[in-house]
């Protein structure tokens, strides 16, 4: 009885192995010839949650370098604070809150400005290799956003 149970599992065996479908995973194309297929992947929400990251982290480094400046002077500002002051630009406000006056208002807000340019091509060159690849990336991360790039010089 063993003998024949071994006989007719591997007589079924031999047979399965005789019948299943080869499998070959060479490649039959060479690379070249190969066609690649047309991907439609919605990258503009990719783009724009990419370029919000970016300047969200830079922000935030901005932040971080800037509040414990405020602090000192007995100001104690939030992020978002922070962020109406450079898009807003309200001199006024901003004098009075600090306690300084409005031309000093004036040039913190155009040194913050400076910076956030600075941190965020920093933040840019840490992913790209070269300064031109820096600048590429910067003018896409402005196009996404509806920003307008300072001018080389003018920052």
């Amino acid at each position: 009885a063993w003998l024949y149970e071994a006989l007719r599992s591997f007589v079924i065996d031999e047979w399965r192995r005789s019948t299943r479908a080869k499998r070959d995973h060479r490649v039959l194309a060479p690379l070249d010839a190969l066609e690649v297929a047309d991907m439609t992947v919605p990258i503009d929400l990719l783009e724009l949650h990419y370029a919000q990251a970016t300047v969200q982290r830079t922000f935030e480094a901005l932040y971080a370098r800037w509040a414990p400046k405020f602090a000192n002077r007995g100001a104690d500002i939030d992020q978002p604070t922070l962020i109406a002051w450079l898009i807003d630009r309200d001199y006024p406000t901003m004098a009075a809150r600090l306690g300084i006056r409005q031309d000093h208002a004036r040039q913190t807000v155009k040194r913050m400005s400076d910076q956030l340019w600075q941190l965020l091509e920093a933040d840019i060159a840490i992913t790209v290799s070269d300064a031109q690849s820096v600048s590429s990336e910067l003018d896409d991360i402005c196009r996404i956003l509806g920003l307008q790039r300072p001018q080389v010089g003018a920052t």
